[in-house]
């Protein structure tokens, strides 16, 4: 938590603006409505992502500042 303020306080780059970042907000809020309808691994084909970071994505874990 620590480590996550003293980013926000600096400015830290963040979601799509990251360099290695491949999902977009647009993206992200897509995703969060497909949730339920297709399986993880399907998303994640569709989006070229791990199947892991669609489970991040929809447990919370990632993009959570993301309304």
């Amino acid at each position: 938590k620590e480590n996550r303020a003293d980013a926000s306080r600096h400015g830290t780059i963040r979601g799509e603006r990251a360099p290695t970042a491949i999902l977009t907000e647009t993206d992200v809020r897509s995703i969060r409505m497909m949730k339920g309808k297709l399986t993880h691994g399907e998303i994640a084909a569709q989006y070229g992502v791990a199947r892991e970071t669609i489970a991040g994505l929809l447990a919370g874990r990632t993009w959570a500042w993301l309304p």
